[in-house]
């Protein structure tokens, strides 16, 4: 990819007028409308070799049959690390923290999930992509209510599992032996005498194996029960994935194909796939992460650009806040609207 360095100021201004351009219209920038730009001051044939040459170093591509160019991946690759703020100035910044501090999201708010609903919000009507915050959660205030046992066939229970939140897990247990009605009958009330009342934290080893040595003769049985357990309560709950906007991606041409669009609700709807793509490390600005998708990431989120940041309390990351938009996103409004928030949340948390 070419450098900064290899950059004249003059190809660095056409490269950053046609990145901008084509965020505002997701169309191919040709060299007419370039040349139109009195402050660029640069004839129409100048432009198009300053552009071809730009074409040769990777930083722009000509889609199908247009006349017009669009950025490269390596084009945002190299305005997100080098020109995305080199000339946004200081009262343009301010507005952008005048719009948010006008919209008085954050009045009287304490609890931390009214805190992130209201963030998501402030985020999908400001910017118009989609937002999201992972969280770790909090299983010490959520309480087993009831698990019960449903047995299909002689190797297979089904475990259901209602807790007071409302939520209703369910799994199937495969097990290594043979079981009659009065044995799994046997084992609910083993597993409800315990549990009921537990906090979901509290369903760790030792407790399951307290249960397994209570059950003696059972305790093969129990065993493939636990199994699934304590992956339910254990592993597949320390994560909260919140979202608010998630059809705005629908408003914007690159996902106007119906098969495009379902492959990009599919993946939000994907806990473990949207954690896994964020765990990327992105292009770092201040605390703020900007990563820009890639093959290795998949076709729905190759074209997409994704911008997080951490909140903290007592000095420790609880969780992450961020947006995922077309690659072509505003990163000057997503930038300044993130890291307010950011800066909001932490106040809010730590002072509370």
């Amino acid at each position: 990819m070419a450098s900064l360095i290899n950059l004249s100021d003059r190809k660095k201004r056409i490269l950053k007028f046609i990145i901008k351009e084509y965020i505002d219209t997701a169309e191919p920038v040709g060299s007419r409308t370039i040349s139109k730009n009195k402050d660029l001051g640069v004839s129409a044939a100048t432009i198009r070799n300053e552009m071809s040459d730009l074409e040769e170093l990777g930083l722009l591509m000509q889609p199908h049959t247009s006349a017009g160019r669009i950025p490269s991946p390596e084009a945002y690759e190299l305005y997100v690390q080098n020109l995305l703020f080199e000339d946004q100035s200081f009262e343009k910044r301010e507005s952008n923290m005048k719009i948010l501090e006008d919209m008085n999201f954050f009045d009287n708010i304490t609890q931390i999930n009214s805190l992130i609903e209201q963030s998501l919000n402030m985020l999908t009507k400001v910017t118009n992509y989609t937002a999201f915050a992972v969280s770790k959660r909090n299983t010490e205030a959520i309480y087993i209510k009831h698990v019960s046992l449903v047995k299909i066939n002689e190797r297979q229970v089904v475990i259901v599992t209602v807790l007071d939140n409302g939520e209703v897990k369910s799994c199937t247990a495969n097990l290594s032996t043979e079981v009659g009605d009065d044995t799994v009958k046997l084992i609910g009330s083993m597993i409800n005498d315990n549990l009921v009342g537990k906090n979901v934290a509290g369903v760790d080893i030792d407790l399951l194996d307290f249960i397994r040595r209570k059950l003696d003769v059972y305790s093969a049985v129990f065993d493939d029960i636990a199994m699934n357990l304590s992956s339910a309560f254990i592993t597949e709950n320390n994560v909260e994935l919140a979202l608010d906007g998630a059809t705005n991606m629908l408003d914007y041409p690159e996902f106007h194909d119906i098969e495009r669009a379902k492959s990009f609700m599919d993946f939000l709807s994907s806990k473990d796939e949207v954690k896994r793509i964020l765990d990327n490390e992105g292009i770092k600005k201040d605390d703020i992460n900007i990563i820009l998708g890639n093959e290795d990431m998949g076709s729905v989120v190759k074209d997409c650009a994704i911008i997080t940041a951490n909140f903290h309390y007592k000095g420790s990351v609880i969780g992450k806040i961020g947006l995922i938009a077309p690659k072509r996103m505003d990163y000057d409004k997503a930038y300044s609207v993130i890291s307010y928030l950011q800066s909001k949340i932490n106040s809010i948390i730590n002072d509370s």
